[in-house]
C-alpha cells in the first residue's frame, strides 16, 4: 500500500452497461468508450449482501478495501480496469478505451434510481477465464457510443433542469439580483459544468446512421437500447437467454456465463411488479459519492 493512500471502510459494486472488454489493455480500440455505474447497497470487508463472483467488480473492490492499487490489481489478473474506475470515481461514467482509465464524462445517475434489479443466474464466473473468447467487437463498440451519448443526454438534461429551476428561484428572489452594466437587473447565474456530447449538437445525439437502426431518443431510452444491444452481443457468444421480467432491457454482468443480469426497468412500478413476484431478484440503486 503506498503511504498516505486513503483506505476505504466501504465502496460500492458496478454494473457494466456497455463497451466491456474495452477496457482490457489488449483488446482496447481507439475512440471506443465504455459506459458503468457505481450500485449500491455498498459492501465492506465484514458486509457484503451479494454474491461471490457474481460480474459486479468484487475482486476490484475488496484490493481497494485492503488498501491496494486496484487497476494494477485487475491488470494483473488479465482483465480490465472499469471495475476499480468506477468504484473509485462513483456515479453513472464514460471512459475512454485503452490501457489505462481516462474519464471521458460522468453523469448524476438520478434517472436510474427506481429502474434497476439484480436477478441471480445460480452460479458463478470467473471473468479472466473468459478474457480470449471470441465475440463481437464491433458490436460492443456500437453499444458503448450509444450508450456515452445517452450519458451525455442525461447530463444535458439535469443540467437544462437545474438551470431552469436556478433561474425561476432568482426572478421569485430579488436579493439575488444586481444591476447590470447598462443599468438593467440582471440575474447572477453561475455556468453550468461542461458535459461533453462527443461532437454532436443535442439534435444529432441518436441519429439512425450512428447505429444501422431507430435509436430512442429519450435518453433513458437510449441506454436501455445500448444495454439490449450489449445482451445481443452476448447471445452471440453463447450465453443462455436471460428470463423475460417486465423489464426495458437486461444484459448479464461483467464476463457473463454466470453471476448476476442486471435489469432495467421503465419506472419504480415495474421494477416492484418484477421484484414482488421473482425469485432471486434484488434491489439496486445507482450510487453517487456526492449525492
Amino acid at each position: 500500500m503506498k503511504q498516505g493512500r486513503l483506505v476505504p471502510q466501504q465502496v460500492p459494486l458496478r454494473v457494466d452497461f456497455a463497451g466491456g472488454w474495452l477496457d482490457v489493455p489488449k483488446l482496447a480500440r481507439p475512440g471506443a468508450f465504455i459506459v458503468n455505474c457505481a450500485i449500491q447497497p455498498l459492501v465492506s470487508l465484514t458486509s457484503w449482501p451479494y454474491e461471490i463472483g457474481a460480474g459486479l467488480g468484487g475482486s476490484a473492490a475488496k484490493a481497494i478495501l485492503e488498501g491496494r492499487d486496484g487497476v494494477a490489481s485487475e491488470i494483473a489478473t488479465g482483465v480490465g480496469w472499469q471495475d476499480p474506475a468506477v468504484i473509485r470515481e462513483t456515479g453513472l461514467c464514460v471512459w475512454r478505451s485503452g490501457a489505462r482509465p481516462l474519464l471521458e464524462t460522468k453523469s448524476d445517475p438520478a434517472m436510474l434510481v427506481g429502474r434497476m434489479a439484480l436477478l441471480w443466474t445460480g452460479k458463478t464466473h470467473n471473468t479472466p477465464g473468459l478474457v480470449d473468447r471470441p465475440r463481437d467487437y464491433d458490436l460492443i463498440e456500437k453499444a458503448g457510443a450509444l450508450a456515452a451519448k445517452a450519458v451525455a443526454r442525461m447530463a444535458e438534461e439535469i443540467r437544462n433542469s437545474n438551470t431552469e429551476i436556478r433561474n425561476k428561484h432568482e426572478i421569485q428572489s430579488p436579493k439575488h439580483e444586481t444591476n447590470g452594466e447598462d443599468g438593467t437587473r440582471q440575474a447572477k447565474r453561475g455556468e453550468p459544468p461542461a458535459v461533453s456530447n462527443f461532437g454532436l449538437g443535442a439534435s444529432d445525439l441518436f441519429r439512425i446512421s450512428d447505429f444501422g437502426f431507430r435509436a430512442s431518443t429519450r435518453p433513458y431510452d437510449a441506454l436501455c437500447d445500448a444495454v439490449a444491444m450489449s445482451y445481443e452481443m452476448q447471445r452471440k457468444e453463447g450465453m443462455p437467454a436471460l428470463p423475460d421480467h417486465g423489464e426495458q432491457a437486461k444484459k448479464y454482468c461483467g464476463g457473463g456465463f454466470g453471476g448476476y443480469a442486471v435489469y432495467l426497468y421503465a419506472d419504480a412500478e415495474a421494477r416492484k411488479r418484477a421484484l414482488d413476484t421473482i425469485a432471486g431478484m434484488r434491489v439496486i440503486d445507482p450510487y453517487a459519492a456526492n449525492g
